[in-house]
């Protein structure tokens, strides 16, 4: 299980009133987190994917993405079933 300890900021989806800004930054997470399923379905361990969506996170600027703690098997792979 991933928890995060603080808050995060995560853009919000939807076009609804969304400026260019907000669609910049949703196009980056979104980005992210298809790197993080990627880098997992390649049988990455769960803490380097973290580390790897944490890193990208802070580079694209998003809030508490830092916190985040692996409680059980940090290095569980999808192999591991």
């Amino acid at each position: 299980m991933i928890l995060w300890r603080d808050e995060i900021s995560v853009p919000r989806g939807g076009l609804k009133g969304l400026t260019l800004f907000g669609a910049t930054k949703h196009t980056q997470m979104s980005n992210l987190l298809a790197e993080f399923f990627s880098n997992w379905m390649t049988n990455k361990s769960l803490l380097n994917c973290m580390d790897e969506l944490e890193e990208g996170a802070r580079e694209f600027g998003f809030k508490g993405m830092e916190s985040w703690e692996i409680y059980g098997c940090q290095d569980l792979k999808r192999s591991d079933q």
